[in-house]
């Protein structure tokens, strides 16, 4: 069985600095760990933690970094669900995007103070925000700038409890009830432009709310939960006012025709046209959203049925504006409006991991520069726990190292996919868990020049069927499902060897592309395996654990042939596709090797070899002058002559396979031991010495852009690498 990995040579004392994680206390078990020559967290790092994840679930609607003091909320003002319906005293104001970004972000303190100093929203705050809603949308005091009118009663707010202001800027005026159903019933809705959070109807521990304690702003603190507000169904409806610290938090008079005092700093809001007065008698009906950017408002008003549509033009930053109520004419008005700034594109996020020679994974996270990020990370591809969250730098990347302490782990970043929320996942280089290398069991010819597969036997493949289901590898030591699982999609997949019990066993999972493919027969097809093993003729695909580097929409998988490499994972019967891909899982024994240390997989010895530590093998480090067919590719590696050696040979598709790093692409190899595989699409082929037993003249080859193996006629030119060793 293979043990966890040690950190004992991974750590050392920690030392003075902190570290740039921000995680909660405790954090979520996570197979990797922040090793201990970091330091320790910094002083933030809880206050950073909650607010990031309080917000998190927006992104990238909403998005947001940090500094020492202040955690900095920018969204652009508009929430995922529809607006304005319900409304009954309408103002003829209609959603436009803001720019609260940058400079004009939302600041909160993260270390709030309760003062005595306090501002109550009966009295004062009648303009601006009072708070910011977990998506981003500011919300205001309940009493509109009247400081009289209470603008629930009034029928002034939509069915979530918001409306625009004259600067067309949608705001809330009650606490967002519906953003429970989001984050949870015990998690804050808002936060109090003084930091403290704004809970709904439960305590943080889950708790009934005792109103009784609640102070004059609808807040309190008891058994060690920390002050905070809560919403009301009633006035004050959310936090009754602020606790001032000048000049953290402090109160402004407003100039012009405005005078009321708001909280500073907060973002301004900017219209695009001049504000309208109310439409007597309006009740909206109805919100539709033809895309992003294109929406309908629809109204009643002296028994007749209405509407306006509203779009915008982000190019040409402008919002044009139609209407067909009578009240504007006979015809219909339309006018358009420039002066727009719309908001920022958030940049797509990606994350990419390798190891180091000295056992860390080096990981590294890009998307928008100076923002704050997510990283989760499991054991189980089922489950992804938060790990922590940190900033990117100017560039918009963050490179940093983490222990291992599990023997595989998966890890994600948010995705900036505008209305969805697509996790990509990555996983680490996996430990080798093989004992030796299989060969590949192919015993035909399919050349008169010597080197092909067919000329070496190398560790023949050996399996042991102990009758209860379950079967063992002799040469790998890996224990295998004999009956695959059947049909299903990937993410099942994962879970049903996951679930797995048989041969009383428990510790089953998914295959590695590696582990999976080691079990290959290319001298046998329809399924591609060894007798023993059992599945059904219409199988035509078995799923490893492995999404493709960079996606998850493709997984790796063998086919039917003999061939491996990602795949949509649409393409399954299950998920609606027309291809049934099945899935065989397998668990570790004690026969494995457990973790070979901190020394690194590949050691360039310098006298143009690499030798590979998990299988054995030895490897030509440059490649070949040029590109040849695959009997040139035969002969060229028979007759090398490198390193004082002379028993190099073309792999066969295992050994090809076993240099392909599936967390990597363009090219899936380790570029360092390796600089010679190139980059480009097409350029990065390379030959084996195994040939598709269904297709006689067409070799196998690694395409090594994401890896996968596949085969082309033999005319074809393609790269050469030589290999010798692996004789048992």
């Amino acid at each position: 069985m293979k043990s966890v990995i040690s950190l004992s040579f991974l750590c050392t004392a920690a030392t003075a600095h902190a570290h740039d994680w921000h995680r909660h206390d405790p954090p979520a078990p996570a197979p990797v760990s922040i090793p201990a020559s970091q330091g320790a967290p910094p002083s933030n790092a809880a206050a950073v933690a909650a607010k990031a994840s309080s917000v998190a679930p927006f992104f990238p609607k909403i998005r947001y970094w940090w500094d020492a003091s202040f955690f900095y909320l920018e969204s652009d003002g508009v929430p995922a669900h529809d607006t304005m319906k319900g409304i009954t005293a309408w103002q003829q104001q209609l959603p436009v995007p803001q720019r609260y970004y940058g400079a004009n972000a939302w600041r909160l303190p993260l270390l709030p103070v309760k003062t005595n100093n306090v501002a109550m929203g009966r009295t004062t705050l009648f303009r601006g925000a009072m708070a910011i809603a977990v998506n981003g949308i500011p919300i205001f005091n309940p009493i509109k700038n009247d400081g009289v009118t209470d603008t629930f009663l009034a029928g002034e707010l939509d069915q979530w409890g918001g409306h625009c202001g004259r600067a067309d800027d949608y705001h809330y005026h009650i606490t967002p009830w519906h953003l429970a159903t989001v984050v949870g019933d015990r998690a804050p809705l808002a936060y109090a432009l003084d930091g403290f959070p704004i809970y709904g109807d439960k305590e943080p521990d889950g708790s009934a709310v005792n109103t009784a304690t609640l102070d004059a702003l609808n807040g309190h603190d008891h058994d060690g939960l920390g002050y905070h507000y809560h919403g009301s169904r009633t006035y004050p409806y959310i936090n009754g006012g602020v606790h001032l610290n000048p000049p953290i938090v402090r109160l402004e008079a407003g100039t012009g025709g405005n005078t009321a005092e708001q909280i500073e700093p907060q973002p301004v809001a900017n219209g695009v046209r001049p504000a309208l007065s109310g439409l007597s008698g309006a009740a909206i009906t109805d919100f539709t959203r033809a895309s992003v950017d294109d929406y309908t408002v629809t109204y009643t008003r002296a028994g007749g049925t209405y509407a306006v549509r509203v779009r915008y033009d982000r190019a040409a930053g402008s919002v044009r504006y139609t209407y067909n109520d009578p009240l504007y004419g006979a015809r219909t008005l339309d006018e358009t409006h420039t002066g727009w700034t719309p908001p920022p594109q958030t940049r797509a996020s990606s994350l990419s991991l390798f190891s180091q020679a000295d056992g860390t994974l080096r990981f590294t996270m890009s998307g928008e520069p100076g923002r704050g990020y997510a990283l989760f990370a499991g054991a189980d591809l089922s489950s992804l726990p938060l790990f922590g969250y940190r900033l990117l730098d100017s560039t918009g990347t963050g490179t940093f190292d983490l222990s291992p302490v599990s023997p595989r782990g998966f890890f994600r970043m948010p995705a900036a996919i505008e209305g969805a929320y697509v996790p990509p996942i990555v996983q680490p280089p996996a430990q080798w868990s093989m004992l030796a290398l299989p060969d590949t069991g192919q015993t035909d010819s399919f050349s008169a020049t010597f080197g092909e597969d067919h000329d070496y036997t190398i560790r023949p493949m050996s399996f042991t069927d102990h009758g209860n289901g379950t079967v063992t590898d002799n040469v790998t030591g890996l224990m295998w499902q004999k009956a695959d699982g059947g049909e299903m999609t990937w993410a099942s997949a994962q879970t049903y060897c996951t679930n797995l019990v048989l041969g009383g066993h428990s510790d089953w999972r998914a295959p590695s592309a590696h582990e999976l493919f080691s079990i290959a027969h290319l001298n046998r097809r329809q399924p591609p395996l060894d007798a023993v093993f059992t599945s059904p003729a219409t199988a035509q695909y078995w799923w490893t654990s492995n999404p493709r580097v960079g996606t998850t929409t493709n997984a790796w998988a063998v086919n039917n042939g003999g061939g491996i490499g990602p795949k949509p994972i649409a393409e399954t019967i299950s998920a609606g596709g027309t291809f049934a891909y099945h899935i065989r899982a397998v668990r570790d024994t004690a026969a494995q090797p457990g973790p070979a240390g901190p020394g690194p997989r590949l050691t360039i010895n310098g006298d143009g070899t690499v030798t590979d530590a998990n299988t054995g093998l030895v490897w030509q480090q440059a490649e070949a002058t040029a590109p040849m067919t695959w009997e040139a590719a035969l002969a060229y590696a028979e007759g090398l002559s490198l390193a004082t050696k002379t028993d190099w040979r073309l792999p066969n598709a295992k050994e090809l396979f076993s240099l392909v790093d599936v967390t990597k692409s363009s090219p899936a190899i380790d570029s360092t031991a390796f600089p010679g595989v190139p980059a480009t699409q097409n350029e990065n082929l390379y030959w084996s010495s195994s040939t598709n037993y269904i297709r006689p003249g067409e070799p196998w080859y690694v395409d090594f852009r994401y890896g996968l193996l596949a085969y082309k006629a033999g005319t074809n030119l393609l790269r050469v690498k030589c290999v010798r060793g692996g004789q048992p």
